[in-house]
């Protein structure tokens, strides 16, 4: 179950295929070492799936249904392959 941003960047990122960001660029709020978080959230930012805050992303912002909702119907228009 997905409670937050965190958790529903990996899902929406996961379910496109894992790609590259185009930006190298790490949250300061999210683990350096958390590698697949890390491009997870600033893949997802990219595409206009979720935001940031700048440096941070919010990683442990809680989510609404609504919001997963919105994020699963928005990544429907991202030219990826959804798996």
């Amino acid at each position: 179950q997905i409670e937050h941003r965190q958790q529903l960047a990996v899902a929406l990122w996961t379910a496109a295929g894992k790609p590259q960001p185009a930006s190298t660029a790490l949250f300061t709020d999210i683990s350096a070492e958390a590698a697949d978080s890390q491009k997870a959230a600033r893949w997802c930012v990219e595409q206009g799936l979720l935001s940031d805050h700048g440096a941070t992303f919010g990683p442990d912002t809680k989510v609404t249904n609504a919001r997963i909702i919105r994020a699963w119907n928005s990544l429907k228009k991202v030219p990826v392959t959804i798996k």
